[in-house]
């Protein structure tokens, strides 16, 4: 039990991280339908301003879906910072802010995988 207790001891942060990704991963699952609709929004408005570019609609919005990769790091960092605060056994650790990030995408596509959590909008790219 003591090696348990102490490996345990030693991986805090990583635990901590690990938990602050899978905040994350619940409050981007919540978020992330309204986002996806307002991007094949903002496409099927620039294709209705350029019909020359009715091909490329697929490519635009992986283009700008990348934007939720980019905010499921910026909420894991977030959520690091507020588990850092609430925590008493750790500090704010930058380096673990960032893993906490690469977990939450980590999940995610774990999650996505496994389909535990399907998209509703169903085929986003027609």
């Amino acid at each position: 039990m003591r090696k348990i207790l102490s490996y345990i001891n030693s991986h805090r942060y990583d635990i901590h991280a690990v938990f602050a990704g899978f905040l994350a991963v619940l409050l981007m699952y919540l978020i992330k339908d309204p986002i996806k609709r307002k991007i094949r929004n903002h496409v099927d408005a620039k294709i209705a301003a350029n019909p020359g570019l009715t091909d490329k609609r697929r490519t635009y919005i992986k283009h700008y879906n990348m934007i939720l990769i980019l905010l499921a790091v910026l909420i894991a960092f977030c959520m690091f910072f507020l588990v850092s605060l609430a925590s008493p056994f750790i500090e704010f650790s930058f380096a673990s802010a960032i893993m906490s990030g690469v977990f939450a995408l980590c999940e995610y596509a774990v999650f996505d995988q496994l389909g535990i959590v399907h998209d509703e909008g169903g085929d986003e790219y027609e």
